[in-house]
């Protein structure tokens, strides 16, 4: 009887499991993009210092380098004065748009409300608010003088107290629309207003020239229904599709979180996204989780 010969390897019985990607959108929307305001120009985000190649003679991990997600007594200070400002530059959003005038044949009622989202947003250079574009429809379409589509927009503190509520489209305007990214601009009042309730600017950048490397430690808006906080995450890569500029980051954020900020080296550079959860199709098994956050586009403010 004839032996198998060496080397060769009968294939059977192997299950290949697959790997599907959920990805649950917190919000998107697509537009052309506007410009502000003319005057200077942000502060260009450049990436931080290449790390140093280990010889080939001594093959080992690179030492992670201090970080504000496990600082060192030296730099939880200044880390812990990153989140301060974060937080303080950053806002609760709660939006409701709607039709009337439409009669709702189950219902009979005459007012079809479209969507209402619970959102973040952060504070740019006094008056103007960046967010993620929720609306399936540019905002500057609902008019209110038009008799269809409308809106209203209420602001609050993270610490619950209402800043504005029930804001119309005659109290903000819409000032730029980027894809998955939306600047509103509460014009001089709105200076007064945050002011008053200690919400303060963080300065805006964009990655338009330069990408930020992977592993580079970003701070990322959180939160969990109730609570918003900062996290200390690091970006696993950057890609661009459908004309956005998109950061893939080592976290999950919950619904509600989206259109909180993403900050590097204290700037304002993107907006949260999506979650996404990686699942084994064979038993649903959730294996990873990241979000993406959309890029700012090139914006230019007054200071």
């Amino acid at each position: 009887m004839l032996s198998e010969p060496r080397g060769c390897v009968v294939k059977r019985n192997l299950i290949f499991s697959f790997l599907l990607t959920i990805i649950f959108a917190l919000g998107c929307q697509s537009t052309e993009p506007t410009i502000v305001a003319p005057a200077a120009s942000p502060s260009e985000i450049r990436p931080s210092a290449a790390a140093q190649h280990t010889p080939a003679s001594m093959p080992q991990a690179p030492t992670p380098a201090p970080s504000c997600a496990k600082p060192t007594s030296e730099m939880a200070a200044a880390c812990q004065d990153q989140v301060a400002q974060i937080l303080n530059a950053t806002v609760r959003i709660e939006l409701e748009y709607w039709s009337e005038g439409q009669i709702v044949a189950e219902t009979g009622s005459t007012r079809y409300e479209v969507a209402e989202a619970t959102s973040h947003a952060t504070l740019i250079n006094k008056r103007y608010l960046i967010t993620h574009n929720h609306f399936p429809i540019s905002p500057r379409e609902l008019k209110e003088d038009t008799g269809g589509l409308r809106l209203r927009l209420s602001l609050y503190t993270l610490q619950g107290e209402a800043i504005l509520k029930g804001a119309s489209l005659r109290n903000f305007d819409v000032v730029a629309e980027w894809p998955e990214t939306l600047v509103l601009d509460f014009r001089e009042s709105g200076e007064v207003l945050f002011k008053a309730f200690g919400v303060r600017s963080m300065p805006v950048g964009t990655t338009a020239v330069t990408h930020l490397p992977v592993g580079t430690e970003v701070a990322q808006i959180n939160w969990d229904g109730a609570k918003t906080w900062v996290e200390w995450v690091r970006i696993e890569r950057m890609t661009t599709e459908q004309g956005v500029t998109q950061i893939i980051l080592s976290s999950s954020v919950r619904k509600g979180a989206s259109g909180g900020g993403v900050f590097w080296n204290g700037q304002h550079i993107g907006n949260n996204w999506t979650t996404n959860e990686v699942r084994n199709s064979a038993n649903g098994e959730v294996i990873d989780t990241y979000s993406v956050a959309a890029v700012n586009a090139e914006m230019l403010f007054s200071s």
